[in-house]
């Protein structure tokens, strides 16, 4: 018998309100889902997952991926506090030759304080 993985929910409604902008999704354990978006949407699914969905803004981070994937990577972590309580980042792929990634910070105020940090990787 599996465990059942939490926060399958938030995947559908993102899904569901975001259609064709989930590039990949992954389960690290059972209560953490990374959802890897196309950077365009960044902004737009952080909102969402914030103020509809019930997440807590638990910290954001950017990554130097390159040897991995070519890419940047910058994640967002959310502590789904209404309903299923886990977690749920949101990942976002940024060109190594373009590193630019649109702000959450307009839509999502609580950002600001981490988009100082992850700014030093990749800057609009």
């Amino acid at each position: 018998m599996s465990e059942e993985k939490l926060g399958q929910h938030y995947l559908a409604a993102l899904n569901e309100a975001f259609p064709g902008v989930v590039l990949d999704h992954a389960w690290q354990t059972k209560d953490q889902l990374t959802v890897t978006v196309k950077v365009n949407y960044l902004p737009e699914v952080v909102e969402f997952l914030y103020y509809k969905q019930g997440g807590w803004l638990s910290v954001l981070f950017g990554n130097d991926e390159r040897k991995l994937n070519g890419h940047y990577a910058v994640y967002y972590v959310l502590s789904m506090e209404k309903g299923t309580k886990c977690w749920v980042t949101v990942r976002v792929e940024v060109d190594a030759n373009k590193p630019e990634y649109p702000s959450v910070t307009p839509r999502v105020p609580a950002a600001v304080w981490g988009r100082a940090r992850s700014a030093r990787i990749c800057t609009v």
